[in-house]
């Protein structure tokens, strides 16, 4: 057996069998180019094969992937931004594609072995606009990931932490309607698109025991999401933002908040750059803008402890805090009798709930527009 080395690339030579194993690699044109071309690569050693990482850290540019059956462990992401086009990159199980600085495109497909991990510092964006196929899953921490094709990976999307923005509800792959196929944690699920269906539930799962919440964003007033799939929350606060309509369907019992440990309920709500709205400011089911729809067929919804319709701003303006002055139900039975609609008083305090909510419930401002019936 003899062992040597060609370039960067290990070779190991058995009888006279020669394998070529994994070679990391490091970007150095001060612009884009061709991946094949060694002229780019730092001692002329191109990134390729399963377990080898490319680092891209130099000025940013457009890279061509020319290689055919490109394959890596992962890619790690600097530099002033990278445009990556051309033909398909498979990464492993465990693959990961890493965001140091900068904001980056990939454009090109993306094959996923197994469990897949982006990860981004604060503030950063990585923008996937090739399609994401293969067996494995995506699991999400920090800055801004955009997934902006129709995707058929067949795993889980998990956001552990940051933003998870899509346009189309096809971007989140090919699972099934199981809730644990799509998993919000402490972070914010942003849905930017047309008014969808979204046929899977959700996992609420910002913390089993912690005071964090997972926040769903519809920034268009015209977008409604629909949620035709249960909602489980193991643990954790939820948030509604955003000018848009959440409206949930499932025919069943479904968990909209659980839990969370004591924090500051009197400081105003804010968004951080990884989509976090930190440990103060709400309570464990929170509308904070935007409307939110309860009351399919058969739907009951339990909201434990505490919840606000409105949150707090420095000037409690338009959007301040709203509570019932009277007993929940004699307030619907009173306004139901004249048409329907019950306004909740703006107030210093929040609207606290405590129950669960079964019935055609909309909440929108601190505007209980339509009647419910809420269960001790």
């Amino acid at each position: 057996m003899k062992i040597g080395h060609l370039g960067a690339v290990a070779w190991v030579v058995i009888g006279a069998a020669a394998t070529l194993r994994a070679a990391d690699g490091t970007w150095i044109a001060p612009g884009g180019g061709a991946w094949s071309d060694t002229a780019n690569w730092q001692d002329q050693a191109v990134a390729e094969g399963s377990g080898a990482t490319a680092t891209f850290a130099a000025a940013g540019g457009a890279v061509n992937n020319d290689m055919t059956a490109l394959a890596l462990r992962g890619v790690q992401l600097g530099g002033a931004g990278y445009t990556f086009a051309g033909n398909a990159l498979a990464l492993d199980a465990a693959g990961f594609i890493t965001v140091l600085g900068g904001s980056h495109t990939v454009g090109l497909t993306l094959t996923l072995g197994g469990p897949t991990t982006f990860t981004l510092a604060s503030g950063q964006t990585l923008t996937v606009d090739g399609a994401v196929s293969g067996v494995g899953s995506l699991e999400l921490y920090g800055g801004r990931t955009v997934l902006g094709a129709a995707n058929t990976y067949a795993g889980p999307t998990v956001l552990v932490t940051g933003i998870l923005e899509v346009a189309s509800v096809g971007a989140l792959g090919s699972s099934d309607d199981d809730p644990a196929n799509l998993v919000l944690g402490d972070g914010t699920f942003r849905y930017t698109g047309p008014s969808a269906t979204l046929s899977r539930g959700y996992t609420l799962l910002p913390g089993l025991s912690s005071n964090r919440a997972a926040v769903i964003d519809i920034p268009n007033a015209g977008t409604t999401l629909t949620v035709a799939g249960k909602v489980a929350a193991p643990g954790g606060s939820f948030i509604k933002t955003g000018e848009g309509t959440v409206a949930y369907t499932y025919p069943g019992f479904q968990e909209l908040s659980k839990s969370r440990a004591s924090v500051t309920e009197s400081s105003p709500l804010v968004f951080d750059a990884n989509g976090s709205a930190g440990t103060n400011g709400y309570a464990l089911f929170t509308v904070d803008k935007g409307r939110v729809i309860l009351g399919a067929p058969g739907q009951t919804n339990q909201i434990a402890s505490v919840a606000w319709i409105g949150s707090r701003t420095p000037r409690l303006a338009p959007y301040g805090y709203h509570r019932r002055r009277d007993p929940l139900r004699r307030l619907l039975r009173d306004h139901r009798a004249r048409n329907g609609n019950t306004r909740l008083a703006a107030a210093a305090e929040p609207l606290s709930l405590k129950r669960r909510v079964r019935g055609n419930a909309q909440f929108c401002h601190g505007l209980l527009e339509q009647p419910a019936e809420f269960l001790q």
